[in-house]
């Protein structure tokens, strides 16, 4: 039996503005928005899928010294 349908996807991004031009170009419409300016969140529908889209700081730089 394969994969039928999901409730939500939990997406990270480092951009929520541009991340949500890009579901909203796939058909999904912010139906719910929360958070402040860098750290915004929100919650994009289509049909019964729903994406719940997260702003995140960028993972820490590493660097290796030799």
């Amino acid at each position: 039996m394969g994969i039928e349908a999901f409730d939500h996807l939990y997406i990270e991004s480092r951009s929520f503005k541009e991340s949500t031009a890009f579901w909203e170009s796939l058909g999904f419409q912010l139906v719910e928005e929360w958070g402040d300016e860098g750290h915004q969140a929100g919650r994009l529908q289509a049909g019964s899928a729903a994406i719940v889209l997260v702003e995140c700081d960028p993972p820490p730089s590493t660097s290796t010294s030799g």
